[in-house]
């Protein structure tokens, strides 16, 4: 049975999650050097054009390390 996508509570639920992230690095000094540590090695991997197995790896582990800091500062 397919039930209709409520796109107001989808929103809400982004906007939310916006929020919290807005949170995480305003106030989480770690959050703000993995930030920067991010925003690093996403040029180096531009700089130096990584192949897109190395961009997918680089990219998980991203997602590890911001996954572990949210989990730790909820």
């Amino acid at each position: 049975m397919n039930h209709p996508v409520n796109i107001r509570k989808a929103i809400r639920s982004f906007r939310f999650a916006g929020m919290g992230l807005y949170s995480l690095f305003r106030y989480e000094n770690n959050a703000r050097i993995h930030l920067i540590a991010c925003l690093l090695v996403v040029i180096a991997g531009v700089f130096f054009k990584i192949s897109t197995t190395e961009w997918c790896m680089i990219t998980l582990a991203i997602g590890l390390v911001w996954s572990a800091e949210a989990i730790n500062t909820a």
